[in-house]
């Protein structure tokens, strides 16, 4: 694990397996490198500002600290995320990665097979490519799929769907019309009676809203009547 933060470590020391950082007060950006596979960051009231944690494969963290940058390897990371303050983690690699979070929470999952466990803040959840599972929260959540067969449930709140060219397939388990929204803003269309109702159809008993070669939202337990234009941003 590498951590970058405006902060000076007085002691970096390994106890029972795993190592402890005792953070001061110093006002300089340093770089630590640490060989553990679990890192618990937490705010105690010292002037401890990490800023960025770089992960390798197969790595865990915990974190009760505010506006963090988590950035992952090549996947199989676990994020537990306890902040009442942004978080952004970002996984360039193409493994599967594990996020839960309690706090207000922004995630790029990256390329791999990822799991996202929202929380009952508003949070702003991107998928991109891969298949992922994605869990919304308690409260009106921004969720992308990205591209890949992904598995969307936004849960409470008045959730939006954001899609963009070549998404590929959505599958979304508890759309609310006149609450939740379909953004297909990238898409161009004009309004919803013009370019968007002849493309919703059923298929295989689902409604399914075709947006063009290849991409393809999937609606679990919603009638195609029951789709109007309130339901999309255009």
């Amino acid at each position: 694990i590498a951590i970058l933060a405006p902060v000076i470590f007085h002691q970096v020391k390994e106890a029972n397996g795993r190592d402890i950082i005792d953070g001061g007060d110093g006002p300089r950006d340093t770089l630590v490198s640490i060989g553990a596979d679990f890192l618990n960051l937490r705010d105690h009231g010292l002037n401890l500002d990490v800023e960025q944690v770089r992960l390798a494969s197969g790595q865990t963290v915990a974190v009760r600290s505010k506006d963090l940058t988590l950035i992952g390897a090549n996947g199989d990371e676990t994020f537990r995320l306890q902040a009442d303050d942004l978080i952004t983690t970002n996984f360039p690699g193409g493994g599967s990665s594990t996020h839960v979070a309690t706090g207000s929470y922004k995630v790029f999952a990256g390329d791999g097979d990822d799991q996202i466990f929202a929380s009952n803040r508003e949070d702003i959840l991107f998928g991109q490519d891969g298949d992922d599972v994605i869990i919304g929260g308690d409260r009106s959540d921004m969720i992308t799929g990205g591209a890949g067969l992904d598995r969307i449930r936004g849960d409470e709140g008045a959730d939006t769907f954001i899609f963009e060219r070549g998404f590929e397939i959505d599958i979304i388990y508890d759309f609310e019309n006149n609450t939740d929204k379909l953004d297909v803003s990238d898409f161009g269309f004009r309004d919803f009676a013009t370019n968007i109702a002849a493309r919703i159809d059923v298929v295989n008993s689902k409604t399914v809203v075709d947006l063009g070669p290849g991409d393809r939202i999937i609606l679990i337990g919603i009638a195609t009547d029951d789709l109007d234009a309130s339901d999309f941003i255009v």
